[in-house]
């Protein structure tokens, strides 16, 4: 699911631009975090645990695309290579630290309240996604358009 969604999530962005789609898919990125909470507190059984990780795995997919273009289009032409891999080990970071404090969090809060919190701290994506520039660093040259 999280395949398809990253490959979905491309396509739809080559067609219609990172402009128009950045703002939709960090919300339905975002907004698929409280499956979890859902989860913990109504505890469904195998089919409805099968069908929400797939949503969220669907929406982490969409918003893996969103990101990785994003920071594509956001990069020095002259230095691509170094500054997509300065923005991705930047965004590995924080994703590898928030990992390491989520397992004793979860247990220190339990399931329901660790997913509440998660969306509550992904608010502020939620908003400053609306503030960010949406057009690419270097746009494509007329070369690049042609060829």
């Amino acid at each position: 699911a999280s395949v398809g969604g990253a490959i979905a999530g491309g396509a739809v962005i080559a067609r219609h631009g990172l402009e128009r789609c950045l703002v939709p898919m960090t919300y339905i990125q975002n907004l698929a975090i409280p499956l979890y909470a859902v989860m913990a507190v109504v505890q469904p059984g195998f089919l409805g645990v099968t069908v929400m990780v797939l949503i969220e795995q669907l929406a982490a997919g969409i918003g893996s695309a969103n990101s990785a273009v994003y920071l594509m289009q956001r990069t020095s032409r002259a230095f691509t290579s170094s500054h997509f891999a300065l923005a991705t080990s930047v965004v590995m970071l924080g994703s590898t630290l928030s990992g390491y404090l989520s397992g004793p969090l979860d247990e220190a809060l339990g399931h329901p309240a660790f997913f509440t919190l998660a969306f509550v701290v992904s608010w502020p994506s939620l908003v400053l996604v609306h503030f960010v520039p949406r057009h690419p660093l270097d746009p494509p040259s007329r070369k690049d358009a042609e060829g």
